[in-house]
């Protein structure tokens, strides 16, 4: 088999995961146009397994949000809350417990959409701040609640 056939890659993902649960480290998943098999593989190889790691680039719904910090995710967020256009991500990010949020740029790409109005294209590590603030005012708390939240959520993950 090749590396671009989907049940390789799945059988891969299953070994990665196997891995980290064997050296006790969290899992990172980018799960680019494969969210249901990815939680369908999550579900039927590792259900109760107590995993825990966190779900980049998060950019979905309530019910997913729900499933995957059910599965004992965090999901990371990065420059897409500030889009228009991502609603449910929006609300997600709004009213979710904050002991499962992360911060993230996802840097060069997904640039926070005030930094691109100001004529910035290339998003880069500074812009976490950015999107804190953002997330702060769409819960409409102070900015220190996000810093410390994320903070300890990221201390907690990764054992700091």
């Amino acid at each position: 088999e090749t590396a671009n056939t989907k049940q390789f890659q799945m059988d891969l993902f299953i070994n990665q995961i196997e891995l980290a649960k064997k050296l006790k480290l969290p899992i990172i998943i980018h799960s680019r146009d494969a969210l249901d098999d990815t939680l369908e593989i999550l579900n039927n190889y590792f259900c109760g397994d107590n995993l825990n790691g966190v779900w980049h680039c998060f950019c979905y719904d309530m019910i997913t949000f729900e499933k995957i910090k059910n599965l004992g995710f965090m999901i990371s967020v990065g420059g897409l809350v500030t889009y228009s256009n991502l609603k449910d991500l929006k609300h997600v990010v709004k009213n979710m417990d904050l002991d499962y949020l992360l911060l993230e740029t996802d840097a060069p790409y997904l640039t926070p959409s005030q930094v691109k109005n100001a004529g910035i294209d290339i998003n880069e590590p500074m812009y976490v701040k950015t999107i804190a603030e953002y997330i702060a005012k769409l819960r409409n708390v102070d900015y220190s609640i996000i810093e410390e939240a994320t903070t300890r959520n990221a201390k907690k993950l990764f054992k700091l």
